[in-house]
C-alpha cells in the first residue's frame, strides 16, 4: 500500500515505513522509529516541534 499523507496521526497508525520527501529528494525511507531519529533539521522539527507526538 502507498499512502500520502502529512497528518501524523495517520502516519504513526497505518504506516510501518515511511519516505520524507523534501526539495524534490528522497530524505529517507525507513521505519518510523529511524525517520525520527534521522538527523535532518527539516525532519526533526516535523517530528518533534509543534505538530509532532508529544
Amino acid at each position: 500500500m502507498f499512502l500520502v499523507t502529512h497528518d501524523l496521526d495517520t502516519l504513526y497508525t497505518i504506516c510501518d515505513r515511511v519516505a520524507v520527501l523534501a526539495n524534490q529528494k528522497v530524505l529517507i525511507n525507513d521505519g518510523i522509529e529511524a525517520v525520527e531519529r534521522f538527523k535532518h533539521p527539516w525532519i526533526q522539527e516535523y517530528f518533534h516541534g509543534p505538530r509532532g507526538r508529544a
